[in-house]
């Protein structure tokens, strides 16, 4: 693993924790020193510390979170399995990493459960992008080498 210096930590107040950890609740706030370095890297293989790690498990409470951390400046770095080669899940400046992990539900379009196996072998990027726009939906990834790259192409086969 590759230390960089952190040029500016921006620590995170005691009063934010404790509206954080009423908001996730204890189990989903972490701030000890072993979360905070299983949580520090990506695959880039760099650490960088944050001051808290938060969990949150659905979208008001991604939305509580920011907002606390906005008002009180605290820097917030979004992060789902931390596998990028980018640093877009590196905590630059410390203060808060929200994990994703928990908030793995099914996407869901009106009443119908949108499922991989629904879509066509060789949909788009971008038609895929252009399907969740419709949904008000968004992909946080790495834009692929091309737009024209199929869904199945970005995603790891578990079954042949």
């Amino acid at each position: 693993m590759f230390e960089i210096k952190q040029r500016e930590i921006i620590k995170v107040p005691d009063r934010v924790k404790r509206a954080l950890k009423e908001i996730l609740g204890e189990q989903n706030c972490l701030d000890d020193s072993m979360n905070r370095l299983l949580y520090s890297y990506d695959a880039t293989r760099i650490k960088m510390l944050p001051e808290l790690v938060a969990i949150p498990e659905n979208q008001e409470q991604v939305q509580k979170v920011v907002q606390i951390c906005y008002e009180e400046d605290v820097p917030v770095t979004p992060r789902g399995a931390g596998s990028g080669y980018t640093g877009g899940a590196l905590p630059v400046k410390g203060g808060v990493v929200v994990s994703f992990e928990k908030m793995d539900r099914t996407l869901r379009d009106g009443t119908k459960t949108m499922q991989l196996q629904g879509f066509s072998r060789g949909l788009s990027h971008t038609d895929f992008r252009k399907l969740l726009k419709r949904l008000d939906c968004f992909i946080l990834q790495t834009q692929p080498a091309t737009n024209t790259a199929q869904l199945e192409e970005m995603l790891l086969r578990t079954q042949e």
